[in-house]
């Protein structure tokens, strides 16, 4: 009896896999691992791989090559916006109105140069920043205690690597006591 309830529950598991075998969302199998997530902040782990990010180079070729169960824009792996200015699923700016602090979370998959100002309301540059994008997100936070009650604007742009696109972005930011 024992043995034939295995059958059944071998063969049950096999039809399971057969009927999701083929899928397009990306599937992992992994024998430990959590998510914690702390406000807005989400921190994905796991246990048994080792992290590693290849780049090779050609003349006319650059390929990021990323090992491992854990990657980013795994929820959707076939978007890419390629216009010219940054969507809403790219670029998140909050809290806004602030008081103590403003976080900007780069979340586009394009690679190059990225660089933001803040302008206060006359246009006078009251902070800036410049870094790399990888193409697989960034988190940047700027204090603003320092700067009077009033609007903000933040100009951001990316100058593209060889292949990806070109985007800028402003958005208005509200700073209260």
């Amino acid at each position: 009896m024992k043995k034939k309830i295995l059958h059944v529950f071998l063969f049950t598991c096999f039809l399971i896999n057969a009927a999701t075998s083929q899928t397009v969302s990306p599937q992992v199998i992994n024998t430990t691992g959590a998510s914690y997530s702390f406000g807005y902040a989400i921190i994905d782990w796991n246990v048994g791989e080792m992290a590693l990010v290849n780049t090779m180079q050609s003349a006319n070729l650059l390929v990021t090559v990323t090992n491992g169960f854990l990657q980013p824009f795994t929820d959707k792996p076939d978007e890419v916006n390629n216009n010219n200015i940054f969507g809403p699923e790219e670029i998140k700016v909050f809290p806004n109105p602030a008081s103590t602090f403003v976080e900007i979370d780069f979340l586009t998959k394009q690679q190059g140069r990225m660089s933001f100002k803040l302008y206060d309301a006359t246009g006078k540059t009251v902070y800036q920043k410049e870094f790399y994008s990888y193409g697989f997100g960034r988190i940047e936070r700027i204090d603003m205690q320092r700067w009077a009650s009033a609007e903000y604007y933040l100009h951001i742009v990316l100058e593209p690597e060889a292949g990806f696109t070109g985007k800028k972005g402003a958005y208005k930011i509200i700073k209260l006591k």
